[in-house]
């Protein structure tokens, strides 16, 4: 029998990407964490987060998110990335969305130092890699992407389906957020003072 307390509880593994020099951070199936965070929230997607940030190095970003994308398609970012693009830019975030396919020819030299230029350049909080590439390839401009966050400590999301539960979660935030900030409007419009 079980029952039902009201609240979700959410665990995610943490990575220490930063001390493994030249680990390619996406996610694979030999790939370890070195340990894990679990915590409760009222939503999934509030305890997702949670957890996210009690996670060493990760941070949510204030500002400047980065979307990295290997399509190949002449249609664009496909339903996925344009949600988590469209919903975060909604929400007032700088997104920008990066294509690196492997093998293009315009990105021939493309490097660990170009990656770390583009991301300071950009001054980069949150990189989002959203590629149907695995981590068995080395050496691609993903690869260096992601290492180049890594290497700079930026939080990094590397699965499309935590990439749309992060973006519910932000979501939910500022709506939460918003709610809160109505009602203290509300109870400041109305205490009066009175002069002695």
């Amino acid at each position: 029998m079980s029952k039902d307390f009201g609240y979700h509880a959410v665990k995610v593994p943490q990575f220490s990407f930063t001390r493994l020099a030249g680990a390619d951070p996406k996610l694979g199936v030999e790939m370890a964490s070195t340990g894990e965070v679990a915590c409760f929230g009222l939503t999934a997607t509030e305890a997702y987060l949670k957890s996210l940030q009690s996670v060493h190095g990760f941070d949510l970003p204030k500002e400047n998110v980065l979307i990295l994308t290997n399509n190949t398609n002449k249609n664009g970012l496909t339903a996925e990335q344009e949600y988590v693009y469209s919903e975060l830019s909604g929400l007032k975030y700088n997104v920008q969305v990066l294509n690196l396919v492997h093998g293009d020819p315009k990105l021939d030299g493309y490097d660990l130092n170009a990656a770390k230029e583009l991301l300071t350049a950009n001054k980069t909080e949150l990189v989002i890699d959203m590629s149907t590439e695995s981590g068995a390839r080395s050496q691609t401009p993903l690869y260096f992407a992601r290492r180049a966050s890594a290497n700079q400590g930026l939080s990094l999301i590397n699965n499309i389906q935590c990439a749309i539960m992060f973006t519910e979660g932000i979501k939910e935030r500022a709506s939460m957020l918003a709610k809160e900030k109505g009602k203290m409007e509300t109870v400041l419009n109305n205490i009066t003072f009175s002069a002695k």
